[in-house]
């Protein structure tokens, strides 16, 4: 299945703002979406988006609730999910708020380390493989300015946290990277999971960047399974909602993502050549798959 100008509109975050379970559950449409939770006492943000729609995203958020930011949670260290916190940050310094919590996995702050020694290559990366969406620019984000965690999880176990009688689950996965972080919030049936679903075929891997974990992904999309959510938002596209619609996109990419791993690496074990692997699973690639909506080969 191809996809439309308005795949591409949606993967960027050009739609309307969501708002589920009563006013207390928002997504923010961008490029690398932000969740929103409410609770009493404060707002725990998963995700905080580019630098380019910080202006947008800060302005979407007040139009929907005044409520201090207490957490930021990063899915992952890459630049559209970590990089426009500055009017956020703006905002809390005039009201003379407390900072709030920001949470990452390890590997996140050794992903900062990398971009910030090379700064120069990857002004070069990122201005050709996304100047369809950023313009011709030399700089799309400083690695040298960053909004640094406060908690730092090792991802071994589940880290919980309460707000406002609310209860937040942080798990940790590879996929897209080995820094990933998805959070489940039972009371509102909630996942947020950042780009471990990007509502498109998942990028495994491409010339530009350091090879995925498919394996990881799939076993991740399983995990999210077993919360049986009414609610996934996603690190891109927009929100899915119901039960069955979650289950299903979740069960439907993992099954690809398995498929695609093991026939690689079946052939790769036969000593065949990449040439004849990329044929063979051209030709032996399920149908079901090809022409589901959430498979399309958008980034993937």
């Amino acid at each position: 299945m191809s996809y439309s100008q308005n795949d591409i509109k949606f993967f960027i975050g050009l739609f309307p703002p969501r708002t589920v379970e009563n006013g207390t559950v928002h997504l923010i449409p961008s490029f690398g979406n932000i969740g929103v939770i409410e609770t009493n006492d404060g707002l725990v943000l998963f995700d905080i988006a580019l630098k380019q729609y910080a202006p947008r995203n800060f302005k979407t958020l007040r139009n929907i609730t005044d409520k201090p930011i207490k957490y930021i949670i990063y899915s992952h260290g890459h630049f559209d999910h970590c990089f426009g916190f500055k009017p956020f940050i703006v905002e809390i310094e005039e009201n003379g708020w407390k900072m709030p919590e920001v949470i990452a996995h390890e590997n996140l702050v050794r992903r900062f380390n990398k971009y910030q020694m090379l700064d120069d290559y990857h002004k070069w990366l990122n201005a050709q493989q996304f100047a369809s969406v950023m313009g011709q620019r030399d700089e799309v984000v400083s690695p040298h300015e960053v909004l640094k965690p406060t908690i730092i999880l090792n991802g071994k176990e589940p880290n919980r946290f309460k707000l406002g009688g609310i209860n937040f689950e942080i798990n940790h996965e590879i996929g897209e990277t080995d820094d990933a972080l998805w959070l489940w919030v039972p009371e509102k049936e909630l996942i947020c999971s950042g780009d471990l679903m990007i509502s498109s075929y998942p990028n495994v891997g491409n010339p530009y960047k350091v090879q995925r974990y498919p394996k990881g992904w799939a076993i991740a999309m399983e995990n999210m399974m077993e919360k049986e959510a009414k609610y996934l938002i996603p690190g891109h596209g927009k929100m899915i909602e119901g039960k069955n619609n979650v289950k299903n996109v979740l069960e439907i990419t993992a099954e690809a993502m398995h498929f695609v791993h093991d026939e690689v690496v079946k052939r790769m074990n036969e000593g065949k050549w990449f040439e004849q692997i990329f044929y063979e699973m051209l030709e032996i690639y399920p149908e079901k798959f090809k022409n589901h909506e959430y498979l399309k080969p958008l980034y993937g």
